[in-house]
């Protein structure tokens, strides 16, 4: 089972699986997979919007081996105009606000182990 269990509703005896952490187990889940398919030399490009799941901040945040390189952009206009930024000036963008769907997107680069 990958998400703990938290505390009981009044009256209910099953336990409530945690939302959140089971997000934080299958995104690393998830990524390690993809990772994990790849040669030795191999290298895995991929791009994730920031602000809609925080188990990818998380992520971003954690230490992992394989990460080589990690780039950050900032949507500036409706228009899709966009800049590149730290870690610090994406963390708190937020996703549908101000504009529609990612504000912010990570690029990651993985390397194969």
């Amino acid at each position: 089972m990958l998400e703990p269990l938290i505390g009981r509703e009044a009256g209910d005896a099953r336990p409530r699986p945690n939302p959140i952490a089971g997000r934080r187990e299958l995104f690393r889940r998830a990524v390690e997979a993809v990772i994990d398919w790849l040669a030795p030399s191999g290298r895995l490009l991929f791009t994730v919007p920031l602000g809609y799941n925080p188990a990818v901040l998380e992520y971003l945040d954690g230490p992992s081996p394989e990460v080589s390189s990690m780039l950050f952009m900032r949507r500036l206009t409706l228009d899709n105009e966009w800049e590149q930024a730290t870690l610090a000036a994406v963390r708190d963008c937020g996703y549908d606000r101000p504009f529609p769907a990612a504000n912010a997107i990570a690029i990651v680069e993985a390397r194969g182990r």
